[in-house]
């Protein structure tokens, strides 16, 4: 029988597709902890009425938003989920997501939530000019959006697992992940 090292080389060319596929969900397992982290953050930051606390926020959700949306994207690192998976109930929130990442946050595509324009001032002599803006945005975050992304955590997991389940299967030796503890954010 040969070592153990050769025999794992044996296994991932024997199932190279299903590694790689194993590989390209890990990813988006890493964007999940990081949507839940940022997400928890929001819910927990401290409220100050200042612009460093609003960036912040604006900095936080917008990195929610693209990890989320990304999920969702064709990309050649990652496996796609797609809408159809998402619960019927969590559907709204998905979408809602979704148009706050094509419209807002990753192209300012004119989402409803942020209006800019010019100001001029005329002083007799010279113009200045003084951008505006009015953003909305959450005092911390939806909390409609926390099921979604309980939902998606263990969608996730659910899928690694029948991935794992899968090559049990058709290689006769059992396949598992070492899932450790879960972070204090996520529970």
């Amino acid at each position: 029988m040969p070592d153990n090292q050769e025999f794992v080389e044996e296994l991932r060319k024997r199932f190279a597709p299903e590694i790689e596929r194993l590989d390209k969900m890990a990813l988006n397992l890493i964007a999940v902890n990081n949507i839940r982290f940022i997400y928890t953050q929001l819910k927990t930051i401290d409220v100050e009425m200042t612009m460093e606390f609003f960036m912040e926020v604006e900095a936080l959700t917008t990195a929610l938003v693209i990890s989320y949306g990304r999920l969702f994207a064709k990309t050649a690192g990652t496996t796609k989920l797609r809408r159809v998976a998402v619960p019927t109930d969590l559907r709204s929130i998905h979408d809602e997501l979704i148009e706050y990442r094509n419209e807002r946050f990753a192209h300012h595509g004119g989402h409803e939530t942020i209006q800019t324009g010019i100001e001029l001032e005329f002083d007799g002599e010279s113009i200045t000019v003084n951008p505006v803006m009015q953003i909305g945005f959450w005092v911390g975050a939806s909390r409609a959006w926390e099921p979604l992304f309980v939902w998606l955590s263990a969608h996730m997991l659910d899928v690694f697992n029948a991935q794992l389940a899968h090559l049990s299967k058709v290689s006769e030796i059992d396949w598992s992940m070492n899932y450790g503890d879960p972070p204090a954010w996520v529970t």
